[in-house]
């Protein structure tokens, strides 16, 4: 038995819903999560006695135990294919928040990994922006901090908080997502990111709510799964590799692009404009002086025209790194800028 002074930490896990423990940890889930990213407690219940006979994947309830007095909730599924854990909850009850609880939680679940035999890749989980979809709460921010001095980081890129089942549409917000992986990286290749976000939002939030929405109400959370999957690879495709650690952002996530972005799509639109216009002037100016001069048919000049615009496309390709790139991809390179 530990003496009065001593701190003893054990996590335990909750197998079925037939478990004396699983009410009281269910209560501290409930008290100490706030209703924007906090799950139907029946759901819960629901995918305890029932996900790991239907899947692969196993699904973990664990409670925190402090002196053999429940302090804390976990929440998490292992990811066999991918070796990837995603922590869905870990609530402290309020009055046990000293400053090395969440870092005893924190390891106690990394123990509990080794005991369970789980070989993961990566550990991830979300931080949402629900302090009226502009900023993080100090909440947040404070749970973003201990994360990264446990050996989290930033996925620095922007990322959506699913919608929490069927027509709670105050559940999808803009979040951060927070990795650790067991080699220290600080980067992801793009095809991994990508792989971790289907992870999550098919694997994860799909297959969770499917039990609980109808074929065609199904289908209506898949397609806005997708759409939301799309803005995330639209702000990722140009990005072989995803930095880890810092903010990518404090400010709501959105399509619309950031004030830099806007200025260097700015200057180079006036750039393309004012080449095309000095080039332009030019060859207008040639060809009128040519005309006058040695009045030449009109057929001759729209030749020498069409030649000048060649020749102008061929000089454009010295700007790309890919010299054996076609006219029509110029043209096309040309023209996304303005898009």
């Amino acid at each position: 038995m530990p003496t009065p002074s001593q701190s003893v930490y054990e996590l335990r896990r909750i197998k079925n819903s037939t478990d004396r423990s699983l009410r009281e940890a269910l209560k501290i889930y409930f008290q100490n999560v706030d209703p924007l990213i906090r799950t139907n407690t029946n759901e819960i219940i629901h995918w305890l006695d029932r996900y790991n006979e239907k899947f692969q994947d196993r699904f973990y309830i664990v409670a925190l135990h402090l002196n053999d007095s429940m302090i804390g909730y976990g929440q998490f599924t292992y990811f066999k294919e991918e070796k990837l854990v995603f922590i869905d909850y870990m609530a402290i009850e309020k009055n046990s928040r000293k400053n090395n609880t969440f870092y005893e939680f924190v390891d106690k679940v990394k123990d509990f990994f080794i005991n369970e035999d789980v070989e993961y890749n990566y550990i991830v989980t979300e931080v949402g922006y629900y302090k009226d979809g502009k900023e993080l709460t100090e909440v947040g921010r404070n749970l973003i901090r201990l994360l990264k001095m446990t050996g989290f980081g930033v996925i620095k890129m922007n990322y959506f908080q699913p919608m929490l089942g069927k027509k709670n549409y105050e559940t999808e917000i803009g979040g951060v997502l927070m990795i650790y992986t067991e080699n220290g990286s600080k980067t992801l290749k793009l095809e991994t990111f990508l792989q971790i976000i289907d992870t999550i939002y098919y694997k994860n939030y799909k297959r969770w709510y499917d039990d609980f929405l109808n074929e065609q109400e199904q289908l209506e959370y898949g397609s806005r799964l997708l759409e939301l999957r799309e803005r995330i690879r639209l702000f990722a495709k140009k990005k072989p590799e995803i930095e880890i650690n810092g903010y990518v952002h404090l400010t709501p996530v959105n399509l619309a692009p950031t004030p830099s972005s806007n200025y260097i799509r700015l200057a180079k639109v006036l750039s393309v404009f004012i080449i095309f216009t000095i080039l332009s002037v030019g060859i207008g100016g040639l060809v009128l002086w040519l005309r006058k001069k040695y009045n030449i048919d009109g057929s001759y000049i729209s030749f020498i025209s069409v030649c000048s615009l060649v020749i102008i496309i061929f000089i454009s390709r010295v700007f790309y790194k890919n010299k054996n790139e076609s006219i029509s991809g110029v043209i096309e390179k040309i023209f996304n800028i303005f898009n």
